[in-house]
C-alpha cells in the first residue's frame, strides 16, 4: 500500500488481504506490514465515522500481530503499546472494566519491551508514547474501578515523562496536561492541598509561555478545561456562585479553542452544561436553565447517532430538558423542546443505550404541555408517548422474566380520548369531560406518577371516560343525568360478573390440555426456530393420492405404494407422456426441475410442500431424488432413520424441501425433517466443482460434466481418493489468520506446560512445553487393538530418532500412524497422542498428565479427530489411498427440456442433470459415532480450540466461528442453526464484567449444558467418571475460583444438587477418585460416589428444573451451607447468593468461630464441635446440613407420567417425565420427577421427605413448567395457587428416603408451590446425605 486508501477501497483491501492470508500466499514480514498499515488506516476511518467494525477490525489486526511477531522482532514494544490504545477505545464503546485491564496489562509488557530493549535511547519519543499511554490506561481504569493505585501509577508515568523530556518537546506538553489532570482527580478523592496546589503549578507554568508543538492550541484549551476543573471543584467546596462563573467562563474559552472533534470537546460540554445546571438551581434563573440544556445539545451532536455513547448523552440533553421545562410557563418552551426531542430520538438507531429511559423523559415532556394547554389532542399524545414506553418496557421484561405493564388499559384509554376527540369542540359534553380531564390527569400524576398516569387515569375512571365516548360516538342527545345513570348501571353489572366469575373459580371450561378449542393435539413451537406445526392431512392426501388414511400394517403400506406408483406410470403413459424412470410419482407430480436458459434449476414452487417420511421415501428409493434424500437422513451404513431423526414426534417426522441460495449465489434444495435441516441436494455445475463435487480440486481442464462422470480414469470414481491437504491448510490458514480472538483467544502469555510428543521428523518422542506448535489427536482406543504404548521399558528407546519407525520394530495402530502422515503432509513437525505421549505403566506421570488435559487440547494449533472408525486400528478415512468410497453421484436424463421432466430414450434433445448430496451435517454425522460416545473424547473436542474430523466418507472442519467440509457446503442449510457446534466452554468467556447474578447464571448455565452432555456417554472403567471431566473442570475452576465435590461445583452446590435423571439410571458402585477439598493432588479422595452426585450413576441426567424460563431470576437458598467431615477436617461449602463467596477461595471457605479460612485440625475439639454444628464424622462422601423438610406422604403423586420434551428437539420425548403433586385438597400443587408413587419409608423415625434446598421467590411474570412434545406442563393448578404477584413462589427440594440408617439416599427431585409448601407445615433437620 502506497498511502492511506479511500474509505470506500478499505474494505475491499481487507477482503483480498484475508482471501490472500487463507490461501497461505503472504509472507510473515508482509503479513505484519500489511496488518500494522489496515490498523493504522481502520483507527482512522473509525475517528471520522464512529463505525466500531473499524475499531475491532484494528484490534484483530494488531492482536494477529502480535501473534505472530518473531521473538527477535524489535516490534514488540510499539505494537503492545498500539494495541493498548486501541483497547482503551474499546471501553468507550462497551464500558467493560476488562478492556481497561487488557489495556493496562498491554502497556505494562510494552514499558517492559521497551526497557528491555533500552527504548529511551534509541527512540525517546516512543518511550514517552508508552509510559503516556500507559499512564492514560491506569487514569482510565481508575475512574471505573476507583483502585487508588491505579490513580497513583498514572501520575507516576506522567512525572517520569515530565523528568526525562525535554521542555520542548510535545512529549513534555502534554505529560503536563495529563499530569495536571490526574493530579486534581486525586485531590477530588484524598483533598491533599498539594495535588491541587501541584496541578494549578504546572498549568499555570504552561499556559504562562508560548507552548512547543502544532497542537498548541489545543493544549491551551486542555489546560483552561484544566482550571474550570479546579474552579468546579472549589465550588463544590465553597459553594460560592463566584468559583462556579470563574469554572464557566474557563470552560467556555476552552470550547472556543477546541477543534470540533477533539477527543476532549464532548466532556468539555458535559462540564459547562453541569455548572450551568447548578447555577439554575442556585439563581432558578431561566436563562442558565436554558444554556445547561443548550450545552448538553452541543454534546449530543458532538457524536454521530451510531456512537455507543450518544444514548447517554440523549439521556442526559432530555434528563435538563424536562428539569427546565417542568419550571418553565410558556408553552412554546415546551414545544420547542418536544420538537427537539423528538427530532433527535429518530436520529438514533433502532437500539441505543437507554433507550426505554429517553421515552420515559419524553413521556415527561408532552405530559407538561398538556399540563398547560388542558388540550385534549395533547392528552392523547401523552397516552400514546406511554404506549410506546410500555412496549418497550414489557419487551425488557420478557428478556429478564420481570412484570408486564398492562398495555392494554393504555390502548383502551386512547380509543375512548380518540372517540371523544371527534365530537364538535362546542358539544357540551366534551367541554365537561375534556374539563375533568384536567383534573383527572392531576390526580392520577399525584397518585401514581407522570409516567404511570395513563393507567392510573384509566383505572380510575376508564369506565366514565368510555360511557362518555360511547354517547358522543353515537351522538345520542343524552343529559349528564342519563350518562351517570348508565356508568352506575355498569359499574353494578361489571360487579356482578366478578362475583360470578370467582364463584365458578375452581371449575372453570377450557379446553383439555393440550388440545385445541377443536378437539386437536397441539404441539409446541420450537424455541429455536419460532416453527409452527401445521395439520394439512387434504394436502398430504392429494399429492400421495391416498383415499383410504385408515392404518395399515407394513406390508399393506408397501403394496399400496408400489400400486400407486404403477398406476401413475400407466396413468401418464395413457395420457402420451413419458414418465421419466429416474423420478417417482411424488417428484414427477410436484415437478422438482424446471427449466430455464442456464438448464434445468431447481423448482421454487415445492417449497414447504410435505415429501414423505422416511418409509416412504425409502419404497421410493429408486428415484434419484428419494435416494440422495435417504443418504441425508439414514444412520451409519443406511440401516434405517438417523436415531435422532426416529425420536422425533410421530406427528412431526417427515420430509420436507425448499429451494433456497447460498451465500456463494449457488442454489440448492435444503431438506428438512421434522423442523431440523438435515442438509441440501446440489446440482453439479463444472463452473463451481469444488462446491458440490469432494473430489472436484483434482479436476482441471473439463468442458463438461459427462466428460468427467464417463471417463473411467476420472479422479471421481476412482477408489484411491485422498483428502485434499491444500484445502486442509487453507482451513487451518483462515481461521488462525482471520478469526481473531474467537478462535485465538487473547492476546496473552499461555502457560507453559512440559510435554512429550511425536516428533513426525525424526519419528521419535521429544520433549518440549506447550508454547510450540503441535496437533492433538482425539480418537477411540478399542479394547482387543495393540496400542503399542509408552512404557518404562521402551521409554528411552523411543526418544531416540527413528525410535517410532517400524524399522525398529515399532508396530502403531493405524489410527496414529495415519496422524503421523497428516501432520507431516501439511508440512508441521509435532503430534501429540496419549497412547505414545504419556508413559501408560508410570502412576504418576500419568496422573500429572490427566491433570493437564485443559493445557493439552486447549494449546494444540489443532485436534485431528478421527471419528470414523470403532478403533484405534481403524485409521483416518482418506488420508491414505483406497480408505474411502467414491461420492455418490446421481445422474437424470431429461427429454425436449420437458417441463413435465419426461424422458424419451430416442429424443433427439436429451439433458442430463448430475445431482449430489451435500456431506451430512457434522452433528448428525457425529451422534451416530463411536468416537462421539466416549466419555473421554467429551473433553477433547470441547477444549480444542480448532478441530480437523475425518468420518467415513468426508472430512470437516470445526472452529469457534463456523463449520467447513470438503465441499465448502454451507452449513446453515444443513443444520442445527447455528454457524459452529455448541461448545458451553465458549460460553464462560462473555461472563466478564457482567453482573453477579449474570455471571453465575452464566456459569450455571455452562455447567448444567456440560453436566448433561457428558453423562450420556460411555467409560470403559467407570471409576475414571470424574477424571474424563477434569480439563472440564479446570476451566469451570477458573471462573469459580473453588473446588468441586463428587462433580457438584462448591461455589453453587444447592443449584448443581438439583439434577434429575433422563432415563432409569444404574448406580455406579465402582471405587472413584475425586478431587481433594484443598485441590491438593495428594488429598485426592477414593470413595463410592454418593447419591446426591450425578457421578454416583451410570446414565444421563439433566437439569430439567431450570428450563422451563431462562429469564427468571435464579433461585434463593433455603440451605445456609453444606459440610462434609474429613480426617479431623470440616469443609463448608456455601450455597449461591452467600456473601462469603465472593470474599474468598470457595474451596477454603469455612465457618468456625467466626473466621474465614481453613479450620486448625479440630479432632481434639471433635466433641463440642458436634455439639454446635451437629456433624458427625460420617466420611468424606456424606453432605450434613440444616434444612426444612416435610414428609412426603403430606402430598399425593398422580399415576400418569408426562414424559418431557428433548430440550435439543421440542417434538422429541425423552424417557424423563414428571408426576403432578396434589395436596390435601386434592389440588395440583407441584411436580415430582420421575417417581410413579410415593411410597412411605418403613422407617417411622426416618420417613422420606421433602427437602427444601432453594427457593423461587415471588415474580412479575409466571414461572413456566417444564416442556412436553405438546407444550409447557402447569408446575400448579393456576386457579388455586398464585402464578404471579404476592404469594406466588416456588420450593426446589430433593427427595430423601433412610432404609434404616443416619444417612439419607437422594430419590428424585421435586418443585412445589411456596403456599402449599408453607401449608403442609415445614420442620427443620439436621440431614445426612449420602
Amino acid at each position: 500500500m502506497s498511502g492511506p486508501p479511500a474509505p470506500a477501497e478499505l474494505d475491499a483491501i481487507q477482503d483480498g488481504f484475508r482471501h490472500a492470508l487463507a490461501a497461505g500466499m503472504v509472507p510473515l514480514d508482509e503479513e505484519i506490514q500489511a496488518r500494522e498499515l489496515l490498523s493504522e488506516y481502520l483507527l482512522k476511518r473509525y475517528n471520522q465515522l464512529s463505525n466500531p467494525r473499524d475499531l475491532y477490525d484494528a484490534i484483530e489486526h494488531t492482536e494477529a500481530v502480535l501473534r505472530r511477531l518473531p521473538p527477535s522482532s524489535p516490534k514488540w514494544a510499539e505494537s503492545y503499546d498500539t494495541l493498548s490504545f486501541l483497547k482503551v477505545s474499546e471501553y468507550g464503546i462497551t464500558k467493560a472494566v476488562k478492556e481497561l485491564d487488557s489495556a493496562v496489562e498491554m502497556s505494562l509488557k510494552a514499558k517492559q519491551e521497551a526497557l528491555k530493549m533500552e527504548l529511551l535511547g534509541k527512540d525517546p519519543d516512543k518511550y514517552f508514547q508508552i509510559l503516556n499511554n500507559l499512564g492514560y490506561a491506569q487514569s482510565q481504569r481508575h475512574a471505573e474501578s476507583r483502585v487508588p493505585q491505579d490513580l497513583d501509577d498514572a501520575i507516576a508515568c506522567g512525572r517520569e515523562i515530565i523528568r526525562l523530556a525535554p521542555k520542548s518537546s510535545s512529549q513534555y506538553t502534554m505529560a503536563v496536561a495529563n499530569l495536571a489532570s490526574r493530579l486534581r482527580v486525586r485531590y477530588s478523592v484524598r483533598y491533599n492541598t498539594a495535588d491541587h496546589d501541584e496541578a494549578l503549578r504546572l498549568i499555570s507554568e504552561q499556559s504562562a509561555g508560548p507552548i512547543p508543538g502544532k497542537f498548541s492550541r489545543e493544549t491551551q484549551a486542555v489546560n483552561l478545561f484544566q482550571l474550570s476543573e479546579l474552579s468546579y471543584q472549589k465550588y463544590e467546596k465553597d459553594g460560592k456562585l463566584e468559583s462556579l462563573d470563574e469554572g464557566i467562563r474557563q470552560g467556555s474559552a476552552a470550547l472556543a479553542e477546541l477543534p470540533d472533534q477533539h477527543e476532549k470537546r464532548p466532556d468539555v460540554l458535559r462540564r459547562v452544561s453541569q455548572m450551568h445546571a447548578c447555577r439554575y438551581d442556585k439563581t432558578k434563573d431561566l436563562a442558565d436553565g436554558k444554556n445547561a440544556v443548550l450545552y448538553a445539545k452541543m454534546r449530543f451532536q458532538c457524536l454521530p447517532p451510531t456512537h455507543p455513547a450518544t444514548g447517554m448523552h440523549l439521556w442526559q440533553y432530555l434528563m435538563y430538558a424536562v428539569y427546565v421545562t417542568n419550571a418553565s410557563s410558556h408553552l412554546s418552551d415546551v414545544a420547542e423542546s418536544i420538537t427537539e426531542s423528538v427530532k433527535f430520538m429518530a436520529m438514533m438507531p433502532e437500539t441505543y443505550d437507554r433507550r426505554e429511559t429517553c421515552q420515559w423523559l419524553l413521556g415527561d415532556l408532552v405530559s407538561r404541555r398538556y399540563t398547560l394547554s388542558g388540550q385534549l389532542d395533547d392528552l392523547i399524545e401523552v397516552v400514546e408517548q406511554n404506549r410506546k414506553v410500555c412496549l418497550e418496557h414489557n419487551e425488557r421484561a420478557s428478556r429478564e422474566g420481570s412484570g408486564d405493564v398492562a398495555v392494554e388499559k393504555v390502548y383502551i384509554l386512547k380509543g375512548s380520548l380518540m372517540k371523544i376527540a371527534k365530537a364538535p369542540v362546542d358539544n357540551h359534553i366534551r367541554v365537561l369531560i375534556t374539563e375533568k380531564l384536567r383534573g383527572y390527569f392531576k390526580s392520577a400524576c399525584e397518585l401514581s406518577g407522570v409516567a404511570n398516569s395513563p393507567i392510573a387515569l384509566y383505572n380510575a375512571h376508564g369506565r366514565e371516560l368510555a360511557m362518555y365516548a360511547e354517547v358522543l360516538e353515537a351522538k345520542e342527545n343524552a343529559t349528564l343525568d342519563d350518562i351517570e345513570a348508565k356508568i352506575k348501571d355498569m359499574e353494578l353489572t361489571s360487579k356482578a360478573k366478578d362475583e360470578a366469575a370467582e364463584k365458578h373459580r375452581g371449575k372453570p371450561w377450557r379446553p383439555k390440555e393440550y388440545h385445541t378449542e377443536l378437539g386437536v393435539r397441539s404441539l409446541a413451537i420450537d424455541q429455536r426456530n419460532k416453527k409452527i406445526i401445521f395439520d394439512m392431512p387434504a394436502l398430504v392426501q392429494d399429492i400421495f393420492g391416498y383415499e383410504d388414511t385408515r392404518p395399515l400394517s407394513m406390508f399393506q403400506f408397501a403394496s399400496r405404494e408400489q400400486k400407486l406408483e404403477r398406476d401413475s406410470r400407466e396413468k401418464e403413459a395413457a395420457e402420451g407422456k413419458n414418465p421419466n424412470p429416474a423420478l417417482c410419482r411424488i417428484c414427477r407430480k410436484l415437478k422438482v426441475f424446471k427449466p430455464s436458459e442456464e438448464g434445468f434449476v431447481w423448482n421454487e414452487k415445492v417449497r414447504f410442500i410435505p415429501f414423505g417420511n422416511f418409509n416412504q421415501l425409502y419404497l421410493r428409493r429408486p428415484c434419484t431424488i428419494c435416494h440422495l434424500i435417504l443418504t441425508l437422513i439414514s444412520g451409519p451404513g443406511g440401516s434405517g432413520l438417523h436415531p435422532t431423526l426416529v425420536s422425533i414426534d410421530p406427528e412431526v417426522q417427515g420430509t420436507s424441501i425448499e429451494p433456497r441460495k447460498l451465500d456463494s449465489g449457488a442454489e440448492v434444495l435444503q431438506v428438512r425433517y421434522g423442523l431440523r435441516e438435515v442438509g441440501a441436494l446440489r446440482i453439479v455445475n463444472m463452473n463451481d466443482s469444488h462446491e458440490s463435487l469432494r473430489q472436484g480440486f483434482q479436476i482441471k481442464n473439463v468442458v463438461s460434466a459427462e466428460d468427467v462422470l464417463k471417463n473411467k480414469n476420472s479422479p471421481l470414481l476412482q477408489k484411491n481418493q485422498t483428502v485434499s491437504v491444500p484445502k486442509i491448510q487453507r482451513w487451518l490458514n483462515n481461521c488462525q489468520h482471520n478469526h481473531g480472538r474467537q478462535c485465538n483467544g487473547e492476546v496473552s502469555s499461555p502457560v507453559k506446560v512440559p510435554m512429550m510428543f511425536i516428533d513426525v521428523i525424526d519419528e521419535c518422542l521429544v520433549h518440549a512445553d506447550s508454547s510450540v506448535k503441535y496437533f492433538a489427536l482425539s480418537y477411540v482406543w478399542g479394547q482387543k487393538v495393540k496400542m503399542s504404548e509408552t512404557l518404562q521399558g521402551n521409554y528411552q528407546a523411543r526418544l531416540k530418532k527413528g525410535g517410532l519407525g517400524s524399522t525398529v520394530g515399532t508396530s502403531l495402530p493405524r489410527t496414529i500412524q495415519d496422524a503421523i502422515s497428516l501432520v507431516k503432509s501439511l508440512d508441521e513437525r509435532y503430534l501429540w497422542a496419549d497412547a505414545l505421549c504419556i508413559v501408560q505403566d508410570d502412576s504418576v506421570n500419568k496422573q500429572n498428565e490427566l491433570n493437564k488435559m485443559d493445557t493439552i487440547y486447549s494449546q494444540a494449533f489443532a485436534t485431528i479427530v478421527a471419528v470414523g472408525g470403532l478403533d484405534a486400528n481403524s485409521g483416518i478415512p482418506g488420508v491414505r489411498p483406497d480408505t474411502r468410497l467414491p461420492q455418490d453421484i446421481q445422474s437424470i436424463t431429461i427429454s425436449n427440456n420437458s417441463p413435465n421432466l419426461e424422458y424419451i430414450p430416442t429424443g433427439q434433445s436429451n439433458e442430463q442433470i448430475h445431482v449430489v448430496s451435500t456431506p451430512m451435517s457434522l452433528s448428525l454425522m457425529l451422534e451416530t459415532s463411536k468416537w462421539e460416545s466416549r466419555a473421554w473424547t467429551f473433553q477433547e473436542r470441547l477444549l480444542s480450540k480448532r478441530c480437523i474430523y475425518f468420518s467415513k466418507d468426508w472430512a470437516y472442519f470445526q472452529c469457534n466461528k463456523e463449520i467447513s467440509n470438503e465441499v465448502d457446503a454451507d452449513e446453515s442449510v444443513q443444520g442445527p442453526p447455528s454457524r459452529t457446534l455448541e461448545n458451553p466452554l465458549n460460553d464462560l468467556k462473555l461472563l466478564k464484567n457482567v453482573k453477579e447474578e449474570q455471571f453465575f447464571r452464566g456459569v450455571h448455565s455452562a455447567y448444567m449444558k456440560l453436566v448433561e452432555k457428558y453423562s450420556v456417554r460411555e467409560l470403559s472403567f467407570h471409576a475414571d467418571v470424574l477424571n474424563a471431566f477434569s480439563g472440564v473442570f479446570a476451566v469451570l475452576g477458573r471462573h469459580l475460583q473453588g473446588n468441586t465435590l463428587f462433580g457438584l461445583p462448591a461455589a453453587f452446590i444447592d443449584l448443581a444438587l438439583l439434577w434429575t435423571p433422563s432415563k432409569k439410571l444404574k448406580r455406579r458402585e465402582d471405587v472413584i477418585k475425586a478431587p481433594g477439598l484443598t485441590g491438593d493432588p495428594s488429598q485426592t479422595v477414593q470413595s463410592a460416589c454418593p447419591t446426591w452426585s450425578w457421578a454416583g450413576y451410570i446414565g444421563p441426567v439433566e437439569y430439567h428444573m431450570f428450563t422451563g424460563d431462562q429469564t427468571s431470576p435464579l433461585p434463593t437458598h433455603m440451605v445456609e451451607c453444606f459440610q462434609i467431615y474429613r480426617r479431623g477436617w470440616l469443609y463448608s461449602a456455601h450455597s449461591y447468593g452467600k456473601e462469603t463467596y465472593q470474599a474468598v477461595d470457595s474451596s477454603s471457605i469455612i465457618r468456625y468461630d467466626g473466621k474465614l479460612g481453613w479450620a486448625e485440625n479440630i479432632q481434639e475439639t471433635y466433641t463440642e464441635l458436634r455439639k454446635c454444628l451437629k456433624i458427625s464424622a460420617l466420611g468424606p462422601e456424606v453432605l450434613q446440613f440444616e434444612a426444612w423438610t416435610i414428609p412426603i406422604q403430606s402430598f399425593r403423586s398422580g399415576t400418569e407420567m408426562e414424559l418431557l420434551s428433548n430440550q435439543e428437539n421440542v417434538h422429541t420425548s425423552g424417557e424423563q417425565g414428571v408426576y403432578r403433586l396434589y395436596d390435601k385438597d386434592d389440588k395440583h400443587c407441584g411436580l415430582i420427577f420421575g417417581l410413579p408413587t410415593i411410597t412411605p419409608s418403613g422407617d417411622d423415625k426416618n420417613p422420606t421427605l421433602l427437602v427444601a434446598i432453594s427457593r423461587n421467590e415471588e415474580t412479575g411474570r409466571p414461572y413456566k413448567g417444564p416442556s412436553r412434545v405438546e407444550g409447557e406442563i402447569p408446575l400448579f393448578n393456576r386457579d388455586v395457587y398464585p402464578s404471579a404477584g404476592p404469594g406466588s413462589g416456588m420450593v426446589n427440594a430433593l427427595v430423601v428416603s433412610w432404609a434404616g440408617s443416619d444417612v439419607g439416599e437422594r430419590v428424585t427431585v421435586a418443585r412445589i408451590h411456596a403456599k402449599a409448601w408453607e401449608e403442609a407445615g415445614a420442620m427443620e433437620k439436621h440431614i445426612n446425605l449420602g
